[in-house]
């Protein structure tokens, strides 16, 4: 009985400690939530002043200082990591409330021209300062354009082979190259994997030791089941993962490519994993906004799904169909006969010179989708093959009717 009482005993005293530091806790809450509701009102008035003075909303160097203050309150790492990753939070609010201020000042006419010019060019808060891009190629080079286009305070840090980085400096898409990967993204606060399928693969694998806690690490692979595993298996140091897949495109590679991209309104799908927290799911959202992108979010599994039959099918059918009809003819017949082509053949004509190579990594990370995908295409031809034949036509227009239920501004 004395045993029993003495645990008594210990459990009432841990209660009465826990309600404490709950009390205690809900205290600090209330302090806290007063302070920063007065520092974000006190950001409210910075637009005005800056714009009297002509300076940028974003201003890098005190940020830097208000993080270094804030996380030297304490020795521990731990904490001290926490609380610079809390005000890069608190410092990011802040920019968003600022540059909504500059904006509605913009539209009511309440600033000179001189100070509208200048917000102009940093109206966009920026969330990434400094973005390394492994692969700038077709995709990472229009990406890296379009954030010289739209952010141009962003640092760009270009990662690839020394003649890919000599070209993408002299046009100015990077404003610093690396060839090491790990080295290269060694301050950046987003890293962009935007080399081949394979590669990304691989790149992951060779970064993971190099990355860091609060680093965003996103691919741009248009198959996601595979290289989102691959995260959530590593470990990457605290670093967030997201899956990403970059709508847009051509059937052209490489820097040179890039140029002729459109990246502004197209769609950039992410795939968040279960090492992809909120608050980076929501900052690469808002950034991906800003620079001109529309976002929509889904799983890996649907996501591979829904492109096998949305891009790689139709890819697969292009080349298969160029394959059929040049098969056997020597350039000059099949020249001849191209002259008879018309709208239908050129529509799908571009998608035929795209890189073998690259198809053959894309459908290899998602061959589980795109096997089954061909199957049901090749039973539907078949039975297609079977209605014209008997003269019925049934399947010709059972065909053209679901056909025509894809909305006309798609078609």
């Amino acid at each position: 009985m004395e045993e029993i009482g003495w645990r008594h005993d210990i459990h009432a005293a841990s209660s009465s400690e826990l309600a404490a530091i709950r009390g205690r806790i809900d205290e600090i809450d209330g302090l806290v939530s007063r302070l920063l509701a007065e520092r974000l009102s006190l950001a409210l008035r910075l637009p005005g002043l800056k714009a009297e003075l002509g300076l940028p909303i974003q201003d890098s160097q005190r940020e830097a200082e208000v993080l270094d203050r804030a996380s030297s309150e304490t020795s521990d790492l731990e904490t001290r990591q926490a609380l610079r990753a809390i005000y890069e939070s608190i410092i990011e609010q802040s920019r968003i409330i600022q540059t909504t201020v500059s904006h509605a000042r913009d539209s009511a006419g309440h600033t000179s021209e001189r100070g509208q010019k200048r917000r102009a060019r940093t109206r966009r808060p920026i969330h990434f300062t400094r973005v390394a891009i492994i692969g700038v190629g077709l995709i990472g080079g229009a990406l890296a354009r379009q954030i010289k286009r739209s952010m141009p305070q962003t640092t760009i840090v270009g990662i690839d082979t020394p003649n890919v980085l000599e070209a993408a400096l002299r046009e100015q898409v990077i404003d610093t190259a690396a060839t090491d990967p790990a080295a290269g993204i060694a301050k950046a606060s987003l890293v962009i994997l935007a080399a081949g399928p394979d590669q990304n693969l691989e790149l992951l694998k060779r970064i993971a030791p190099a990355l860091r806690r609060r680093q965003l690490v996103v691919d741009v692979t248009s198959a996601k089941r595979q290289i989102c595993k691959l995260a959530e298996r590593l470990d990457l140091n605290g670093a967030d993962f997201i899956g990403g897949h970059p709508l847009f495109g051509s059937e052209k590679s490489g820097l040179a490519g890039s140029s002729e991209v459109t990246v502004e309104g197209k769609t950039f799908c992410l795939v968040p994993t279960s090492i992809s927290s909120e608050i980076s799911i929501k900052r690469l959202s808002r950034w991906l906004t800003f620079l001109g992108l529309r976002v929509e979010k889904t799983s890996a599994t649907t996501h591979d799904a829904t492109v096998a039959r949305l891009s790689h099918l139709i890819q697969l059918v292009a080349v298969t169909l160029g394959a059929e009809i040049a098969q056997g003819k020597s350039d000059r017949e099949l020249e001849k006969l191209l002259a008879l082509s018309g709208t239908s053949f050129r529509q799908v004509a571009r998608l035929m010179a795209s890189p073998a190579q690259l198809w053959k990594q894309i459908v290899g990370q998602n061959r589980q989708e795109i096997v089954p995908a061909l199957d049901h295409l090749s039973t539907r031809l078949q039975a297609l093959a079977r209605s014209i034949e008997s003269e019925t036509g049934a399947a010709i227009n059972e065909t053209f009717a679901e056909a025509n239920r894809i909305p006309p501004a798609l078609r």
